[in-house]
Protein backbone atom coordinates (compact mmCIF):
# COMPACT_ATOMS: atom_id res chain seq x y z
CA UNK A 1 0.00 0.00 0.00
CA UNK A 2 3.01 2.85 1.05
CA UNK A 3 4.63 1.80 -2.33
CA UNK A 4 1.32 2.27 -4.06
CA UNK A 5 1.05 5.68 -2.57
CA UNK A 6 4.16 6.35 -3.04
CA UNK A 7 4.19 5.55 -6.76
CA UNK A 8 1.04 7.76 -6.69
CA UNK A 9 2.72 10.72 -5.28
CA UNK A 10 5.81 9.99 -7.42
CA UNK A 11 3.30 10.44 -10.50
CA UNK A 12 1.78 13.17 -9.61
CA UNK A 13 5.24 15.07 -9.50
CA UNK A 14 5.87 13.88 -12.60
CA UNK A 15 2.42 15.55 -14.44
CA UNK A 16 2.16 18.56 -11.87
CA UNK A 17 5.54 20.09 -12.32
CA UNK A 18 5.08 20.68 -16.28
CA UNK A 19 1.49 21.15 -16.21
CA UNK A 20 2.51 23.87 -13.51
CA UNK A 21 5.03 25.36 -15.93
CA UNK A 22 3.31 24.80 -18.74
CA UNK A 23 0.32 27.44 -17.24
CA UNK A 24 2.80 29.68 -15.58
CA UNK A 25 4.60 30.21 -19.16
CA UNK A 26 1.70 30.43 -21.56
CA UNK A 27 -0.94 31.44 -19.35
CA UNK A 28 0.17 32.52 -15.84
CA UNK A 29 2.37 35.38 -15.01
CA UNK A 30 5.07 33.81 -16.48
CA UNK A 31 3.52 34.67 -20.22
CA UNK A 32 3.15 38.20 -19.36
CA UNK A 33 6.56 38.70 -17.57
CA UNK A 34 8.16 40.88 -19.91
CA UNK A 35 5.54 43.01 -20.59
CA UNK A 36 5.05 43.29 -16.70
CA UNK A 37 8.63 44.18 -16.72
CA UNK A 38 8.52 47.32 -19.22
CA UNK A 39 5.58 48.59 -17.42
CA UNK A 40 7.31 48.53 -14.15
CA UNK A 41 10.78 50.10 -15.64
CA UNK A 42 8.43 52.85 -17.75
CA UNK A 43 6.77 53.41 -14.11
CA UNK A 44 9.50 53.34 -12.18
CA UNK A 45 11.20 56.92 -14.53
CA UNK A 46 11.00 59.89 -13.25
CA UNK A 47 8.94 62.69 -15.37
CA UNK A 48 7.48 60.13 -17.26
CA UNK A 49 4.03 58.70 -17.24
CA UNK A 50 2.79 55.28 -18.84
CA UNK A 51 -0.48 56.47 -20.57
CA UNK A 52 -1.12 53.01 -21.90
CA UNK A 53 0.57 49.53 -23.40
CA UNK A 54 -0.50 46.86 -25.08
CA UNK A 55 0.76 43.52 -26.80
CA UNK A 56 -0.09 40.77 -29.28
CA UNK A 57 -1.33 37.23 -28.18
CA UNK A 58 1.05 34.62 -29.28
CA UNK A 59 3.29 31.69 -27.89
CA UNK A 60 4.38 34.77 -25.43
CA UNK A 61 2.67 38.14 -25.37
CA UNK A 62 4.63 39.96 -27.77
CA UNK A 63 4.68 43.23 -30.17
CA UNK A 64 4.44 44.91 -26.91
CA UNK A 65 3.89 48.72 -27.38
CA UNK A 66 3.60 51.68 -25.12
CA UNK A 67 2.38 55.29 -24.92
CA UNK A 68 4.03 57.97 -22.77
CA UNK A 69 3.84 61.41 -21.42
CA UNK A 70 7.38 62.97 -20.73
CA UNK A 71 7.07 65.50 -18.47
CA UNK A 72 7.18 69.32 -19.96
CA UNK A 73 7.77 67.94 -23.28
CA UNK A 74 4.83 65.51 -24.49
CA UNK A 75 3.93 62.03 -26.00
CA UNK A 76 6.15 59.06 -27.62
CA UNK A 77 4.57 55.67 -29.00
CA UNK A 78 6.79 52.75 -29.48
CA UNK A 79 6.14 49.77 -30.49
CA UNK A 80 8.49 46.45 -30.83
CA UNK A 81 9.55 47.10 -27.19
CA UNK A 82 11.39 44.13 -25.27
CA UNK A 83 13.89 44.01 -22.07
CA UNK A 84 16.61 45.27 -23.95
CA UNK A 85 14.96 47.94 -24.99
CA UNK A 86 16.04 49.56 -21.68
CA UNK A 87 19.54 48.28 -21.59
CA UNK A 88 20.91 48.40 -25.46
CA UNK A 89 20.00 47.23 -28.37
CA UNK A 90 19.88 47.83 -32.12
CA UNK A 91 16.22 48.45 -32.42
CA UNK A 92 14.19 51.46 -31.45
CA UNK A 93 10.91 51.55 -33.01
CA UNK A 94 9.37 54.81 -33.16
CA UNK A 95 5.84 55.39 -34.11
CA UNK A 96 5.11 59.12 -32.63
CA UNK A 97 7.13 61.87 -31.10
CA UNK A 98 5.43 65.19 -29.87
CA UNK A 99 3.67 66.32 -32.67
CA UNK A 100 4.49 64.07 -35.11
CA UNK A 101 3.49 60.44 -36.81
CA UNK A 102 5.72 58.69 -39.75
CA UNK A 103 4.75 57.05 -42.59
CA UNK A 104 7.33 54.99 -44.91
CA UNK A 105 7.20 52.63 -47.32
CA UNK A 106 9.47 51.36 -50.44
CA UNK A 107 9.95 48.32 -52.65
CA UNK A 108 13.05 45.81 -52.24
CA UNK A 109 14.01 41.98 -51.14
CA UNK A 110 12.76 42.33 -47.69
CA UNK A 111 12.23 38.55 -46.59
CA UNK A 112 9.03 37.78 -48.92
CA UNK A 113 10.08 34.37 -51.00
CA UNK A 114 8.41 31.89 -53.78
CA UNK A 115 6.59 29.23 -51.58
CA UNK A 116 7.51 26.41 -54.01
CA UNK A 117 11.69 27.53 -54.41
CA UNK A 118 12.22 29.68 -51.85
CA UNK A 119 13.33 32.38 -54.14
CA UNK A 120 13.57 35.42 -53.07
CA UNK A 121 10.66 38.04 -54.47
CA UNK A 122 11.08 41.50 -54.78
CA UNK A 123 8.07 43.05 -52.59
CA UNK A 124 6.27 46.47 -51.56
CA UNK A 125 6.27 47.28 -47.90
CA UNK A 126 4.74 50.23 -45.64
CA UNK A 127 5.04 50.87 -41.79
CA UNK A 128 4.07 53.32 -39.62
CA UNK A 129 7.07 52.86 -37.22
CA UNK A 130 10.37 53.84 -37.94
CA UNK A 131 13.28 52.05 -36.68
CA UNK A 132 15.72 54.59 -35.15
CA UNK A 133 18.04 52.36 -33.35
CA UNK A 134 21.44 52.13 -33.98
CA UNK A 135 20.75 49.19 -36.51
CA UNK A 136 17.83 50.80 -37.96
CA UNK A 137 17.15 51.94 -41.57
CA UNK A 138 16.06 55.51 -40.30
CA UNK A 139 19.67 55.94 -38.31
CA UNK A 140 20.93 57.73 -40.28
CA UNK A 141 19.25 60.72 -40.14
CA UNK A 142 20.19 60.94 -36.78
CA UNK A 143 23.52 62.83 -35.58
CA UNK A 144 23.94 60.58 -32.18
CA UNK A 145 23.56 57.23 -31.76
CA UNK A 146 20.02 55.52 -29.75
CA UNK A 147 19.78 52.53 -28.23
CA UNK A 148 17.63 52.96 -25.57
CA UNK A 149 14.23 53.89 -24.92
CA UNK A 150 15.71 56.49 -22.62
CA UNK A 151 17.84 57.97 -25.13
CA UNK A 152 14.32 58.70 -27.55
CA UNK A 153 13.59 60.40 -23.83
CA UNK A 154 17.19 61.85 -23.38
CA UNK A 155 17.01 63.36 -26.94
CA UNK A 156 13.32 64.63 -27.26
CA UNK A 157 13.83 68.00 -28.34
CA UNK A 158 16.69 66.58 -30.92
CA UNK A 159 14.97 64.18 -32.40
CA UNK A 160 11.88 66.60 -32.81
CA UNK A 161 13.82 69.18 -34.21
CA UNK A 162 14.97 66.55 -37.30
CA UNK A 163 11.74 65.00 -37.91
CA UNK A 164 10.64 69.18 -38.29
CA UNK A 165 12.69 69.00 -41.30
CA UNK A 166 11.47 66.20 -43.11
CA UNK A 167 9.03 66.10 -45.85
CA UNK A 168 4.90 66.35 -44.56
CA UNK A 169 2.43 64.00 -46.13
CA UNK A 170 1.30 63.99 -48.88
CA UNK A 171 5.19 64.99 -49.85
CA UNK A 172 7.88 62.10 -49.75
CA UNK A 173 11.57 61.70 -49.05
CA UNK A 174 13.33 58.88 -51.00
CA UNK A 175 16.48 56.90 -50.33
CA UNK A 176 18.39 53.70 -50.87
CA UNK A 177 19.80 51.36 -48.44
CA UNK A 178 22.89 49.59 -49.46
CA UNK A 179 20.87 46.13 -49.98
CA UNK A 180 19.25 48.46 -52.60
CA UNK A 181 15.97 48.50 -51.08
CA UNK A 182 14.47 51.43 -52.45
CA UNK A 183 12.78 53.62 -49.00
CA UNK A 184 9.88 56.63 -49.56
CA UNK A 185 9.66 58.60 -46.03
CA UNK A 186 7.25 61.39 -44.61
CA UNK A 187 5.80 62.80 -41.32
CA UNK A 188 2.53 63.66 -40.11
CA UNK A 189 1.73 67.00 -37.80
CA UNK A 190 -1.53 65.69 -36.24
CA UNK A 191 -1.19 62.45 -34.77
CA UNK A 192 -3.95 60.29 -34.43
CA UNK A 193 -5.17 59.77 -30.75
CA UNK A 194 -4.69 57.40 -28.41
CA UNK A 195 -7.89 55.68 -28.65
CA UNK A 196 -7.52 54.83 -32.19
CA UNK A 197 -3.87 53.99 -32.82
CA UNK A 198 -3.22 50.23 -33.26
CA UNK A 199 -0.01 48.57 -33.44
CA UNK A 200 1.64 48.89 -37.20
CA UNK A 201 5.23 47.72 -35.88
CA UNK A 202 5.78 45.36 -38.60
CA UNK A 203 5.82 46.57 -42.21
CA UNK A 204 2.72 45.29 -44.73
CA UNK A 205 4.42 43.54 -47.13
CA UNK A 206 2.90 42.52 -50.66
CA UNK A 207 4.51 41.03 -53.04
CA UNK A 208 4.52 42.56 -56.81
Amino acid sequence: MKKLSLSIAVLLIFIGIPAAWLWYTFAGPGYYAEFNDIKATLEGMPDVELIRAWGNEDITFEDIGVEIEVKDKGRIMFFALTRDSFKSTSVICLHAIGPYEFEYGGTGYVGVVKAATGEPVRSQFWGSAIDIGSGGEFAQFFPFQVKTVQDVIARYDDICEIIAEWPEAPERKHFQDEEGTDYWFCMKRNPISASTATNQSAPLRVPD
